[in-house]
């Protein structure tokens, strides 16, 4: 079997999270067009339900890019599946990305959720995939002693099964070695 490796590039959704780091529509769509030029696979575009200007730079870019694919961020809930659906349709090649939180402190206190009720919202999620047809699902990457769901998420089968799987290396930002030693060639 041939693995392909595609980049995905989430600057125009999680770059702004750093401090003093924010695009008007403008920007964004500069910056997607650069993204574009560059050869990059898949942009996120945003995550559309979140604002109004959200909603707008993602069906922009979705509008703008043709050969990128051009996702949006979604959290697993149907509202959000569907207001990501309304943002990126327009796209020559529309993408739905779906998260959950998998760690036991996020299950707990910010979903409020059993392990079993975040699987259960996961398989909810098949809606993205007969909605649009390229989906992909994330969950934030935790420490893997910790989270016995995270394996039960990896090895659950899906029907219909999301197109790629990713896990979001959201510690690597601060202490790249790790990550990159597996990408180097030895």
């Amino acid at each position: 079997m041939t693995k392909i490796i595609k980049i995905f590039d989430t600057t125009l959704r999680d770059g702004e999270q750093s401090p003093g780091c924010s695009m008007n529509l403008e920007e964004k769509l500069q910056v997607a067009a650069q993204l574009e030029t560059m050869g990059v696979d898949i942009i996120e575009a945003g995550f559309a339900i979140a604002s109004p200007g959200d909603f707008e730079a993602v069906s922009e870019v979705a509008r703008q890019c043709r050969r990128a694919t051009v996702a949006s961020l979604a959290r697993a809930a149907a509202a959000d599946i569907e207001r990501a659906w309304e943002a990126v349709q327009h796209a020559a090649a529309p993408r739905i990305h779906t998260f959950i939180a998998t760690s036991p402190l996020h299950m707990r206190v910010k979903l409020n959720k059993t392990p079993e009720e975040v699987l259960e919202a996961i398989d909810r999620t098949a809606g993205s995939r007969a909605t649009c047809a390229r989906t992909s699902s994330g969950r934030p990457r935790t420490r893997p002693a910790a989270t016995p769901i995270s394996w039960r998420v990896r090895s659950r089968p899906r029907s219909p099964p999301a197109r790629a799987r990713s896990t979001c290396p959201t510690r690597s930002v601060m202490r790249p070695p790790k990550p990159m030693a597996r990408c180097s060639a030895t």
